[in-house]
């Protein structure tokens, strides 16, 4: 299988699978395989989740929940988790965005 990466860090990774038209999103324990759409709509759900909370006084409580489309499941990460995984989904629009592959607005 050829799979290209587009960001790596050492809580997770980003790739484009070889097989497939989707991005593999891999954080902590979570592995989510997405269309481009749903990265990009899930990217943006992250960033906001975080513009909520940025100021939160305890970075490291476990108690941030992001919402998935599947309606019974959420995500649950602590401030700097939610930063560090943005991040991440952020350097792979970037790479993404270089590559022509992806265009979205992300205002």
């Amino acid at each position: 299988m050829c799979q290209k990466t587009l960001a790596k860090s050492s809580q997770g990774y980003v790739i484009k699978c070889g097989n497939c038209p989707n991005l593999h999103v891999a954080f902590g324990t979570v592995l989510l395989s997405l269309s481009a759409d749903q990265f990009c709509a899930f990217s943006k759900t992250l960033a906001r989740c975080y513009d909520v909370h940025k100021c939160r006084d305890n970075r490291e409580e476990k108690c941030i929940q992001v919402p998935t489309e599947l309606s019974s499941l959420m995500l649950v990460f602590t401030l700097n988790e939610l930063a560090d995984f943005q991040t991440l989904l952020q350097s792979a629009y970037e790479a993404l965005r270089r590559e022509r592959l992806l265009e979205f607005n992300l205002n």
